[in-house]
């Protein structure tokens, strides 16, 4: 049977107070930048020998744990999250009644994108008059983040879902990822490196210097020799890449707080103003990543390409 609510009631409601923002647990955000913005999030876990790990809902000791396992060369188990998880907690919203801004990881790095689609069906069905709008970000980690956190202020802004909609969509593009990896076999196993190469680089201290392309896929754009430099040029293309003196940039690491520290120092040299936050990678991306890698996220001047 399909069900139908009071839709017709929400012209009636606050512009701020009229759509749920959501997002999965790759983006990258503070869980207490997430609790109070009242941003839902869709967990996604990894698996280690007999222990799971959960994006967002771990504490320090478990990240650093997890981290450890990394840097001894351990492979957890990643898993895309599933429609029907995505269909509960999506339901959970619709039922009240709440449209739903869905941000999610690109498409192009996970199938995860394609679950929330196919929920998003599967709830249309049951509720034909909810309005559930999906945003391919076209990035990742805290690129990810940086949308979820437009989306925040475009709410606060008084703008409607589909106004807000379309600012992402066009805005998308702008959000640049640059970051490196301590250990190049991670870029051999995920089928960007040769097997050569990635066994060279690590003995000539190569660092590659990779972003995110406009189709949401990985790609390196540079290389450089030694931690140090790797560092530098980070901080030197997003000071390039900013927008405006005081905007925001997001610094991720996998564990390698240090280097995270080192390059939040240069930026912040540079640009006092800088809004600057450090986070951590969560357990599914540094999975894939490795431990050590490092990044920075921010809205830049030009569109990717």
């Amino acid at each position: 049977m399909k069900a139908r609510g009071r839709w017709a009631s929400l012209a009636d409601r606050k512009a701020s107070d009229m759509y749920k923002i959501m997002t999965d647990s790759e983006c990258g955000l503070p869980k207490a930048f997430l609790n109070q913005h009242e941003v839902g999030v869709v967990r996604s876990f990894v698996q280690l020998e007999d222990h799971q790990f959960g994006d967002y809902f771990y504490n320090q000791q478990n990240m650093a744990a997890f981290y450890d396992t990394l840097k001894r060369g351990e492979h957890p188990i990643t898993s895309q999250v599933s429609i029907g998880e995505y269909v509960a907690a999506f339901e959970n919203i619709i039922a009240q009644h709440t449209p739903i801004i869905f941000i999610g990881m690109s498409k192009g790095l996970s199938g995860s994108f394609n679950s929330a689609n196919q929920a998003r069906d599967i709830l249309l069905e049951k509720y034909p008059d909810a309005k559930l709008m999906i945003v391919d970000t076209l990035a990742a980690c805290a690129g990810e983040g940086l949308l979820v956190i437009k989306a925040v202020q475009l709410r606060q802004a008084g703008m409607s879902l589909d106004e807000a909609v379309t600012q992402l969509n066009a805005c998308r593009l702008q959000v640049h990822h640059f970051f490196t990896v301590a250990n190049l076999k991670f870029l051999y196993q995920g089928g960007r490196l040769s097997k050569r190469d990635a066994i060279l680089g690590d003995m000539l201290h190569i660092k590659p210097i990779l972003d995110v392309d406009a189709q949401g896929k990985l790609r390196v754009i540079k290389k450089v020799r030694t931690s140090s430099r790797a560092v530098k040029t980070l901080a030197d293309m997003i000071l390039a890449d900013i927008q405006a003196d005081d905007q925001t940039v997001l610094i991720s690491t996998s564990g390698d707080w240090e280097a995270a520290e080192m390059v939040r120092k240069q930026i912040q040299g540079a640009s006092p103003k800088l809004k600057l936050m450090v986070t951590p990678i969560g357990p599914t991306i540094a999975s894939h990543t490795g431990y050590g890698c490092l990044g920075v996220f921010t809205m830049g001047k030009t569109p990717r390409q």
